[in-house]
């Protein structure tokens, strides 16, 4: 037989587009023999429309579709014919779909293929063992892995790319369909909110892991394999919008946005753009921009659009080639032409639209504009439960309503390739060709030659085979058993699917059983359905009082307008809000905007207009263009990796899908290749501070011209190191890939997902001897010498602890050189310290951070002391100590000590003590530091005892320290001087723990204080408290009874007392800040704890992030949720480490330590951490150990309402606990 190696398709760069609309069961297809090429007319498939199993049509729904037909119009040029090459006959199973034949982890299917441009019927599709696609052809039997692959054999079946959902909410899933009767709504905020007077929707955010689980298993059920679902959950479906579960698809993650506007809490506006936070360009930077945008019929959905498409009004031009709007419904046909002219795209979700609005995007407009359109499901509170559920709405809407506008292929295109190139990673999988993955739907299309529609018509029974690169997900267990990787962890589901056995990899993608997930979600809505899902959202247009969506003989598009008076008869276009409640006619030339094949041309039927099949005009269909946005009609790749060379950013290094160039450590530290870049570099370890580390290029590949200059980088691993990667040691050559960032001014290596370690031991590059002052901050050769070795001699110290930078806290165990350069302790802490005047020779890595050029030494070896003063002072501590009247020489309580800058010398150190009151107290002197130690303990004795702290001083040299000891008279009663807290807030029903402090320490056997409520019977405390021998405090339990207060609380002994004053309340109407992390890496989290005794709103809640001081903020939006009494929402960074008690993961929640956050409800401060305006010295608010950086901070329980003052100063120790960085488990609770 003929094999067919190369078609050559000519493509037109643009369509001339008229409203003539072939059949959308036509697949215009022309078939291609083993003989020659024929072109063929193909015969008109009869259908009978029943897209969608619930919509049981009358006789009275069909239509007479001959208006357009009729119109004196120019024939529209058909899209670019797919192209049928008949490879085999190949016989039906004799059961089941596909006979499977066991072999090595590559995969061989034979069967009817979908390539986009081709349908290869009896072809062959091979997936390697790697799970890449390396053969799509009429004859594998050449490629190295085909012999021995897993065989295939799918006679009539259709093979198809897995489907790609671009618009979902994973969050959500186990929500079942809300209900609202026969409203109908203008703006999504009507329903969020239950603003305007509309009936307000409520259902659950937050789903578990096991929920997320089971809604991605709904999905590949229907066939998806891959997802834009604002959530996720690892296995299953490669969730693009998270980086980090995109099951090694290796592209960069979309950028997902439910509220670009920042309007969770409802604004909706007409005239201009002062919407709570709008986003900014920068989001462009993402590969793929994909907000919510226009979720309406009415002026405030198009004013959505238009803040978004231009800075007039205030707004931000966002309409750019890499962002795709999804919905883009209130918009007309201007918009539409702006949206084509600038290669956006739309996702379209049909069934929410049409269930929530009766109403859809106009994408039969958008279609003849030349607008790329996508296919999504959006939820499954008013969408479809899986993809062939909203292709069957569509279809439908396209039959009945849309006379046919659509060709079937061309809907499965908006499930596959066109949704692949909308969210931009048309580059990696959605097409099932050369080097894509291994992403791929098996169909049962026996009996069935309209290979789109068969598919369209599917239910999950008759999803024969899921496979994500290569390993299966789900199908027939014959098929999936015979694959290697589905032999484990993979069983039936009980019971089938409709009748007919599959078998599903649960437990190896998720780590549970079928079982297991089935217990967890029995109160989600249903897996699979085989009929009409249960309470499925509608999909017949209808809005009450304007039409309902019955087809007549009088109105063929069922939109409420007599055939007579329609300016589209056979297109559904009714009056919206947005037009005036008109049929939109940009032009006025009496043909509506729906069916003009030029709606902003009037009176012509002939128009130019972007071809989205054909994005970058080269004539070549994107689905085999090798630069698919870059016109290169001769499609020339020099490396031969699938990637031409107009677009391949290095055209003769092989770098397939967004696998990375190799590049220099010269290229990315001097700005050659640019920030933002995926790369490959190599070179050697030079220092290692687990799992981050410093790479060099060795000293035999340096430049001879550059040297060292630019030679080093910092490659930046997140502590949790979440992908495992192997983390080299000193002196290991390594390759590593990640993405060149400029963190705060330091040029280094992060998102790192690949680290392969060459060989061990090698020498490292000799450290250049520079100058320090030249290396210093702002040194001519500081940025030069960044990341590299450095050495500098006999430098003399010039200052100790300098104030600590941005992100830095004090005391920042640095010291200074030559009055100019910082050395740091990022890898090593200098032992001995030095002291001002020493002489060193120091070997490090300069490194630069928190505003500063430093050198970072590695070991002890690296600092030679060349001349070392004498020790000195370094502290004096505590500042009080008590000893007892007629206690001889005895330490005191606490102990007193005294501490050297470094240790003692031969023959120890002596310190000279001086008591300024010696008939009171005397002590030791001088005291002696023995050899090699740095601090000795004071000895002291009380003579005479005094109320008042006696001053104690030691000097050393030049230097005196002091310290206070109180000698405690024989008989002295001890006496309360404090509570904490004096004043507050007790909740009814609940405990508050009081500190009592007293002046001098509990006396021998304990010291017993007498407490005293004034009003008991609002609340209750025990009638004493004990204080343990030696303790200056001890804690006093007290508990609200009834509402009431002030009550005070006396603590008393006979020598004095202290009090407070406290009031007992219901639970607070407000949330508030509960807990805060500010962790290593992408450990950030924040809890919100609703404490009254109701349920409370949070869809008009926000977060504000405020970033190194700045008044305008970066917006997250919270779940349209209701939060039960006593409950916490926990809003994590989408990276964190341990994600089991975050119920919103956003990739916006990246506060440092010197960032402000801002709760804000209903436009209201609710609570704030942090001082809004103000990027702290220090780098934090606080110290410590009560500090914003590097801690976890959890609300006190005494705390019952937040800081709605975010402009006052911020001490974090007077409302909060402090925890160790990166203290995460006490998220999902707060106090008892």
């Amino acid at each position: 037989m003929t094999k067919i190696s190369k078609l050559f398709i000519i493509f037109f760069s643009f369509q001339i587009i008229s409203s003539g609309c072939s059949n959308g069961h036509n697949n215009k297809d022309t078939t291609e023999t083993e003989e020659d090429l024929i072109e063929n007319e193909p015969a008109e498939i009869e259908s009978d429309g029943d897209a969608d199993a619930d919509l049981e049509f009358t006789d009275k729904f069909y239509a007479d579709y001959d208006f357009i037909d009729s119109m004196d119009i120019t024939e529209e040029e058909e899209t670019p014919e797919v192209i049928i090459i008949h490879c085999a006959d190949l016989p039906h199973p004799a059961s089941g779909t596909c006979d499977a034949t066991e072999g090595s982890d590559a995969i061989l299917i034979r069967g009817n293929i979908l390539t986009g441009d081709r349908i290869l019927e009896g072809g062959e599709v091979l997936i390697n063992a790697t799970g890449t696609i390396s053969c799509v052809e009429c004859d594998c039997s050449l490629e190295p892995q085909a012999a021995d692959a897993t065989t295939l054999n799918c006679g009539g079946a259709i093979i198809s790319p897995g489907f790609i959902n671009p618009h979902d909410h994973l969050t959500y899933t186990q929500n079942s369909p809300g209900t609202w009767g026969s409203e109908r709504f203008n703006h999504r905020h009507d329903w969020r909110l239950g603003l305007r007077g509309h009936t307000r929707l409520y259902y659950s955010g937050g789903a578990s892991n096991a929920e997320m689980v089971w809604g991605e298993l709904r999905q590949v059920m229907g066939g998806t394999t891959s997802i834009a679902g604002s959530g996720g959950a690892a296995g299953f479906l490669r969730n693009v919008d998270k980086g980090d579960l995109e099951e090694g698809l290796n592209q960069n993650p979309v950028l997902y946005r439910t509220f670009p506007l920042g309007d969770s809490n409802g604004t909706m506006l007409t005239s201009n753009c002062a919407y709570p936070s709008i986003d900014q360009p920068s989001v462009l930077f993402s590969d793929c921009y994909l907000p919510h945008v226009s979720e309406g019929i009415d002026n405030e959905a198009r004013n959505e659009f238009l803040c978004l498409s231009s800075t007039d009004r205030g707004g931000v031009d966002l309409t750019e080639e890499n962002s795709t709007f999804i919905h883009a419904i209130g918009l007309n046909s201007v918009d539409g032409n702006l949206l084509a002219t600038e290669g956006t795209a739309v996702v379209w979700s049909p069934r929410t639209n049409i269930s929530l609005y009766g109403n859809t995007t106009p994408v039969t407009m958008y279609h003849r504009q030349g607008v790329l359109i996508a296919l999504g499901t959006d939820w499954t509170v008013s969408g479809s439960i899986n993809m062939l559920r909203e292709l069957a709405c569509a279809s439908f809407l396209n039959d009945y309503y849309f006379n046919h506008t659509f060709e079937d292929r061309e809907l499965w295109l908006m499930a596959t390739e066109w949704a692949a190139q909308a969210l931009h990673i048309d580059d990696a999988t959605g097409s099932i060709r050369q080097r894509l993955a291994g992403d791929i739907a098996i169909f049962d299309g026996r009996g069935r030659s309209d290979y789109y529609r068969a598919i369209i018509e599917s239910s999950v029974a008759d999803v024969a085979l899921v496979l994500r690169g290569g390993q299966p997900l789900y199908g027939d267990p014959n098929i999936v058993s015979a694959i290697p990787s589905g032999k484990s962890g993979c069983e039936e589901i009980p019971g089938g699917v409709c009748s007919k056995p599959k078998r599903v990899c649960v437990f190896r993608e998720t780590g549970m059983t079928f079982s297991q997930l089935m217990t967890e979600n029995t109160e989600s809505y249903g897996l699979f359905f085989c009929d009409t899902p249960e309470n499925e959202p509608t999909c017949i247009p209808m809005r009450p009082g304007e039409y309902s969506g019955e087809i007549t003989s009088d109105d063929s598009d069922g939109d409420g307008i007599p055939n007579a008076i329609d300016n589209c008869p056979n297109i559904f276009n009714p009056p919206r809000p947005v037009d005036n409640f008109e049929q939109a006619d940009a032009d006025g030339d009496g043909v509506g905007d729906a069916c003009d094949p030029c709606p902003l041309n009037p009176d012509t039927t002939t128009c130019t207009t972007p071809n989205p099949d054909d994005r970058d005009g080269d004539t070549i269909p994107n689905s085999s263009d090798n630069c698919p946005g870059d016109p290169n009609p001769g499609q020339e790749d020099t490396d031969g990796d699938g990637k031409g060379d107009a677009c391949d950013e290095c055209p003769l290094d092989p770098n397939p899908g967004n696998s990375a160039c190799p590049a220099s450590i010269y290229d990315v530290k001097q700005g050659i290749i640019p920030v933002g870049r995926v790369v490959q570099i190599s070179g050697v370890v030079t220092g290692v501070s687990t799992p981050r580390f410093f790479m060099q290029i060795p000293e035999v590949e340096q430049d001879t011209v550059l040297g060292a200059r630019f030679s080093g980088i910092y490659i930046y691993v997140p502590s949790s190191n979440p992908l495992g990667l192997q983390i080299p040691q000193e002196g290991d050559m390594v390759n590593v890939t990640g993405t060149i960032q400029n963190w705060y001014g330091q040029i280094q290596i992060s998102n790192v997902t690949s680290i392969v370690i060459l060989s061990h031991s090698n020498p490292l590059p000799p450290p250049v001897f520079a100058n320090p002052c030249e290396v210093s901050t702002g040194g001519t050769l500081s940025q030069d010498y960044e990341g590299v070795l450095v050495n500098v001699r006999s430098a003399t110290v010039t200052a100790l602890n300098p104030p600590a930078g941005p992100g830095d806290t004090n005391p920042t165990n640095e010291y200074v050189l030559n009055n100019c350069l910082r050395v740091n302790d990022f890898f090593y802490l200098t032992n001995p310290f030095p002291q001002v005047g020493d002489v060193l020779t120091v070997t490090g890595i300069l490194r630069y951070a928190n505003n500063d050029s430093k050198l970072e030494p590695r070991r002890a070896s690296d600092i030679l002391f060349e001349t070392a003063s004498e020790p000195a002072l370094r502290s004096f501590e505590p500042q009080l100590v008590y000893i007892d009247e007629g206690v001889m020489n005895s330490l005191t309580n606490p102990p007193l000590e005294v501490t050297l800058m470094r240790p003692a010398p031969e023959g120890g150190v002596a310190v000279e003590l001086q008591s300024i009151a010696p008939g009171n107290l005397t002590v030791a002197s001088p005291l002696i530091i023995p050899q090699n130690s740095t601090s000795s303990q004071v000895i002291a004795s009380g003579i005479s005892g005094l109320n008042d702290p006696i001053t104690v001083y030691a000097t050393l040299g030049s230097v005196t320290l002091e310290s206070h000891v109180v000698v405690i008279a024989s008989g002295r009663v001890p006496a309360p001087v404090s509570i904490t807290p004096d004043t507050g807030s007790v909740i009814t029903g609940m405990s508050l723990d009081l500190t009592v402090t007293l002046d001098i320490p509990a006396r021998p056997g304990g010291t017993t204080a007498e407490v005293y409520v004034s009003d008991s019977s609002i609340l209750s405390a025990p009638s004493s408290i004990t204080f343990e021998e030696g303790t200056l405090q001890g804690t006093l339990t007290v508990t609200g009874l009834i509402t009431g207060g002030p009550v005070t609380v006396t603590v008393s002994t006979t020598a004095g007392s202290a009090q407070a004053q406290l009031e007992v309340i219901d639970r607070p109407p407000t949330p508030f800040f509960s807990e805060y992390v500010e962790g290593s890496s992408y450990n950030k989290a924040v809890e919100i704890f609703n404490g009254s005794t109701s349920p409370l709103d949070l869809s008009t809640c926000l977060i504000n992030l405020y970033s190194n001081g700045s008044t305008s903020p970066s917006v997250i939006s919270l779940d349209n949720i209701t939060l039960p009494q006593g409950s916490v929402y926990v809003v994590c960074h989408s990276s964190i480490s341990n994600p089991s008690a975050c119920n919103l993961l956003t990739s916006r929640l990246t506060h440092n330590g010197n960032d402000a956050l801002e709760l804000v409800c209903s436009g209201n401060t609710i609570d704030v951490i942090g001082q809004i305006g103000v990027n702290p010295v220090s780098g934090s608010w606080g110290s410590e150990p009560v500090t914003t950086i590097n801690h976890t901070l959890r609300r006190k329980c005494t705390i019952t309402a937040g800081d709605t003052n975010g402009y006052d100063p911020f001490d974090p120790s007077l409302e909060w606990d402090s925890f160790p960085q990166d203290t995460l488990d006490g998220l999902g609770f707060h106090c008892p």
